[in-house]
């Protein structure tokens, strides 16, 4: 497919470097000042592939012509931003136009072709699996089989099942992660398990209402709220959050009153959950104190034979506390979190209000994993605390 190839001089403005007709690899291009200063300084010695996304062209011109990047999209960038760097000057520029290799085949085949040359990159170079999941993807989808993509790709088997496990378990926000390193490979192999295993999380917060405290700024008074929601939104994404329900109380107004117990208990027979995780009674947050001893009991009242109109009894077998800024003294389990911390510092990131209300919070985060990892012998790990209001049943 690549002797499809023509070298042809082509307008830098005729070129699409967003792939839009293509698979869409390279999510992240990266800080491209270094290879910016290399084409300066030596020119572009290895030439971008595009492909021809249409055939009008007029008298051998560009006119009217649009090119698609197959591989270089950070080759181009960098002469776009040695454009705009060289638009203050009084100098023509050098790279105007540029030399190509052009693909003039059909969409499919200039799709395959992509695949091609960003795979063998990635193998190469050892860089972005995120890439590497989206191509085969993109094979599977179009009809090819992991016997297929091996033979055509020259890889192994193994390889071909782990990016397989990626592409048809990954969420679209976790695989963008992926891309633009924000999480490794080895915290999207454990999203796909969990995905595989079935593994489903609802998340209730009882606040989310009108009245928010959770500001470092007054000019945030007005928008934390609705900033919060949003911000809750995009750490689902991260987390792979099944659902998320919020019950409109007041920030600092979280009180254990019937109303809300009753609540609590239809939601528990509503979700039937396997376990429930909850703050820890002894939080000096005065709502997670309340959170914490309404979810507890309402575990209780929810296998109790009352209520009727709330749903039927549901005995959930286990409860746990987690940690935030107290911590256990003596916790019942320590979880192994190694190959998943980089997700959860992933999912804070998107918390851009409270790092303002939490200085340091990332650091603090990493600190009690290592510490709680050094307990159990890993690098990272996260403890729970078993409440002892019911029994656990074995």
């Amino acid at each position: 497919m690549k002797d499809q190839l023509t070298i042809e001089r082509i307008s830098l403005a005729a070129v699409d470097n967003e792939q839009g007709d293509l698979v869409q690899f390279r999510q992240n291009l990266g800080d491209v000042d270094a290879l910016a200063a290399s084409i300066r300084e030596h020119g572009l010695v290895s030439p971008p592939v595009v492909w021809r996304a249409n055939r009008r062209r007029v008298e051998g011109t560009d006119a009217g012509a649009r090119y698609v990047v197959i591989d270089g999209s950070r080759r181009i960038a960098a002469i776009r931003q040695l454009e705009r760097a060289w638009s203050r000057t009084d100098k023509p520029f050098p790279l105007t136009n540029l030399f190509c290799s052009v693909h003039e085949g059909r969409v499919d085949a200039a799709r395959l072709l992509s695949v091609q040359v960003h795979v063998e990159r990635d193998l190469v170079e050892d860089t972005n699996r995120g890439d590497e999941a989206v191509a085969v993807k993109w094979l599977l989808q179009t009809g090819w089989d992991p016997m297929q993509i091996q033979e055509m790709l020259g890889v192994s088997q193994a390889w071909v099942s782990q990016l397989k496990a990626l592409a048809e378990r990954l969420t679209s926000s976790s695989m963008a992660a992926l891309q633009a390193g924000k999480i490794s490979m080895q915290d999207a192999l454990s999203l796909t398990r969990l995905s595989k295993a079935g593994a489903q999380v609802w998340v209730v917060t009882f606040t989310g209402g009108a009245i928010d405290t959770g500001y470092s700024r007054v000019d945030l008074k007005g928008s934390i709220a609705d900033l919060r929601r949003a911000e809750a939104a995009n750490a689902d994404k991260v987390l792979g959050i099944t659902e998320r329900l919020f019950l409109g109380k007041p920030s600092q107004g979280v009180v254990n009153d019937t109303a809300t117990y009753q609540e609590c208990t239809r939601l528990i027979r509503h979700f039937k959950p396997d376990v429930i995780f909850s703050h820890w009674n002894e939080d000096k947050h005065r709502d997670h104190r309340a959170v914490s001893e309404l979810t507890d009991e309402a575990r209780w009242k929810a296998w109790d034979h009352v209520l009727a109109d709330l749903g039927a009894p549901f005995y959930t077998p286990e409860f746990y506390y987690y940690e935030i800024l107290e911590l256990f003294p003596h916790p019942t389990i320590l979880v192994d979190i190694s190959e998943t911390m980089d997700v959860k510092l992933a999912a804070m990131d998107t918390m851009t209000t409270q790092l303002d209300v939490l200085p340091n919070v990332k650091e603090y985060i990493r600190g009690v994993g290592l510490a709680r990892g050094f307990s159990r012998g890993t690098q990272y790990a996260e403890a729970f605390l078993r409440s002892n209001l019911l029994a656990t049943p074995y």
